[in-house]
């Protein structure tokens, strides 16, 4: 993402040329809306979210819902279940969800970029998520309409469903490998 400026007192463009400005004008969502900015000289690119990230983000939401609701069916089962430990599985499996899109995000921006950057970027990306995660997380285990246990436990469904599709993809390679001797 880059942020253009436009100098209409001299015609000129900067940091982009008149197609790439028409472009952008067309990916932005309510240009209408925002059309001040452009006449104003500020311009920001709209960094379009790769189907792959989409894809396994969704996965990873799905996991997360099944096993959400498979913790509330335990919960409610040990008759320890109450509104606290809904909202913390709400909280928890969010902030997971939230923290595997932003990783892909930022390994998408990664992977158009050179090695050196690309490094940069993704040590940026783990250091960034990693201070976010723990900040929702304190909030999360503080405030009391949280249950601590839910909203802790919900943080390691993301991981369970990205376990899961690596195991997944391991036996279908394999299946393929022997099918194929």
């Amino acid at each position: 993402m880059r942020i253009l400026t436009i100098t209409k007192k001299y015609g000129k463009i900067s940091m982009c040329n008149k197609t790439q400005l028409h472009i952008i004008k067309a990916f932005c969502v309510n240009y209408k809306q925002n059309r001040h900015a452009f006449q104003k000289g500020v311009v920001y690119a709209v960094m379009k979210v790769d189907q792959t990230v989409l894809k396994e983000t969704t996965y990873v939401a799905v996991w997360t819902i099944v096993l959400s609701l498979l913790m509330q069916a335990v919960f409610l089962f040990l008759h320890k279940w109450d509104y606290t430990v809904l909202l913390g599985n709400l909280w928890g499996g969010a902030v997971s969800v939230l923290n595997f899109f932003c990783m892909g995000l930022f390994i998408q921006k990664a992977v158009n970029t050179d090695q050196d950057e690309a490094r940069k970027i993704i040590k940026l990306s783990h250091t960034l998520r990693t201070l976010a995660l723990f900040v929702l997380v304190v909030i999360g285990v503080w405030l009391p309409c949280f249950s601590p246990l839910a909203v802790i436990l919900s943080l390691f469904f993301s991981r369970i469903g990205i376990f899961i599709k690596a195991f997944q993809l391991k036996q279908t390679k394999e299946a393929t490998n022997q099918h194929e001797s």
